[in-house]
């Protein structure tokens, strides 16, 4: 297993190279941010799963590669890194990874949450002193993925993400250094006998169950 590091830089964009440090960057969510989130433990239902990012990342700060010369197949838990510095003593960040393909439909592909007062200890939470920068690493869920040739990675970082996470206190500004932040990728190694691996086929399914109409619906 190997990893990539995209380091974020100056007008939300995400490379490989290192970035020199750039003015501070801020970002306060609106609480109807998750609303294209799903639910927190889905059964892969329709509506439990998440929906396009593009709404999401409207009340998000974003930062992304720019088109993929060649594809990258992820493995593992992806971890972001971040200086940032809060304006309240209790805040938290959601960070998503997302895929945007050429149309720019955007898929969310993880995610985690971080309460700040949580930084150093789950057991000992501290408030945070506002204003002061902190360092701090997020380990997103373990998931894989397969990033084809011209899509882009984008990571999206917000103050809420209720109703999934409880919200802080009051409304929350985070301050981020993004010249100094990154995020690390686990690459997956390809192997020889992929080559043996039976190709997708095209989806199947089954025929909508009949069904008679009884009476119109109606609410009480």
């Amino acid at each position: 297993m190997i990893t990539r590091r995209f380091v974020f830089g100056e007008h939300g964009t995400m490379t490989e190279a290192d970035t020199a440090d750039i003015a501070p960057l801020t970002i306060q969510s609106p609480l109807t941010l998750v609303i294209c989130a799903g639910k927190w433990c889905s059964y892969a239902a329709g509506p439990d799963l998440a929906h396009g990012q593009r709404q999401e990342d409207g009340g998000a700060l974003v930062f992304e590669t720019g088109p993929l010369v060649a594809p990258l197949e992820m493995l593992g838990g992806p971890e972001v890194e971040l200086e940032l510095a809060s304006d309240r003593p209790v805040a938290m960040v959601a960070v998503r990874l997302s895929n945007i393909a050429p149309d720019d439909k955007t898929t969310r592909i993880t995610y985690d949450l971080l309460n700040l007062t949580h930084r150093t200890s789950d057991e000992m939470p501290e408030a945070l002193t506002p204003g002061e920068f902190y360092r701090v690493g997020v380990r997103l869920n373990d998931a894989a993925q397969s990033f084809p040739t011209d899509h882009r990675i984008r990571v999206s970082l917000s103050t809420s993400y209720w109703p999934l996470a409880w919200p802080s206190p009051s409304p929350v500004r985070l301050t981020v250094r993004a010249g100094v932040n990154f995020l690390t990728l686990p690459e997956r190694t390809p192997r020889a006998d992929d080559a043996y691996l039976r190709a997708f086929e095209a989806p199947e399914g089954a025929a909508p169950a009949p069904r008679r109409h009884v009476e119109p619906g109606h609410h009480n």
